[in-house]
């Protein structure tokens, strides 16, 4: 997939993080070369860094992608991921949580795909209601 690149630099700089690897792509930016996974690597990290974002350790990466981490059902995890509920029986059309309909912060993007969290705003917190003086 020649997009990769292009798209993961994009994703960068809007904030989002990325991964690549050689299930992704096996072709270099310049037409005919393979690129091996480290070599993916290296060249994302190095665009990362012309863009002023820092790249994450090993143990960043696991914490990001929630790698070790074990829900209680299904449900939950998909909850977690930021994706859809299951439908339930003969459920049809699009599938959403119940909501207070106020806008929340993402969970994160599902897979860390380059194009995964574009278009998601990760929001403020909410601020603390101020409390009386006694």
């Amino acid at each position: 997939m020649r997009t990769l690149f292009p798209l993961a630099t994009a994703a960068i700089a809007f904030g989002q993080h990325v991964r690549v690897g050689i299930e992704d792509n096996i072709w270099a930016p310049k037409k005919g070369q393979r690129m091996g996974t480290v070599n993916q690597v290296e060249y994302m990290a190095s665009i990362a860094k012309k863009l002023g974002r820092e790249v994450a350790t090993g143990d960043d990466a696991r914490r990001i992608q929630k790698i070790g981490t074990w829900y209680k059902s299904v449900e939950e995890t998909l909850f977690n991921l930021g994706l859809p509920p299951n439908r339930k029986g003969g459920q049809q059309g699009f599938v959403v949580y119940e909501t207070d309909g106020k806008l929340h912060g993402h969970l994160g993007a599902s897979d860390s795909h380059p194009i995964a969290g574009c278009q998601v705003v990760d929001l403020p917190p909410e601020p603390e209601p101020k409390k009386a003086a006694a």
